[in-house]
């Protein structure tokens, strides 16, 4: 922790908010992400998240943004992501996504944003 505390008083790049950092707290990672960012990136024209296991192919993405600029695509609040649709509820208590019936009842998940 010390480590962590000298990081922040020397580069001030560390952001925090009061929740274990846990797998089953990453929404409310993410969510703090998303404050932070509407609070001191508001005037950036993209944001990019991603997982520490995750590739980006920045040319193809960067193709892709100029593409949409160049034709005026632009969007506001526009997000980008590869989104599951009719997927299942994982009920096995083995797999790190498993939700019980009383978490989250129906059987299907609504289409969602892929976490990476």
């Amino acid at each position: 922790m010390q480590a962590v505390k000298f990081e922040n008083d020397l580069y001030q790049d560390i952001v925090q908010e009061d929740f274990l950092d846990s797998y089953r707290n990453l929404t409310h990672k993410a969510v703090m992400a998303l404050k932070w960012i509407s609070t001191y990136c508001s005037q950036a024209s993209y944001i990019l998240t991603t997982d520490d296991d995750m590739i980006v192919n920045t040319f193809m993405l960067l193709k892709h943004l100029k593409f949409r600029d160049s034709y005026q695509m632009k969007q506001n609040n526009s997000i980008f992501c590869r989104v599951y649709e009719s997927m299942d509820v994982f009920r096995d208590k083995n797999i790190k996504w498993y939700l019980s019936e009383k978490e989250y009842p129906p059987k299907k998940f609504p289409p969602f944003c892929s976490g990476s």
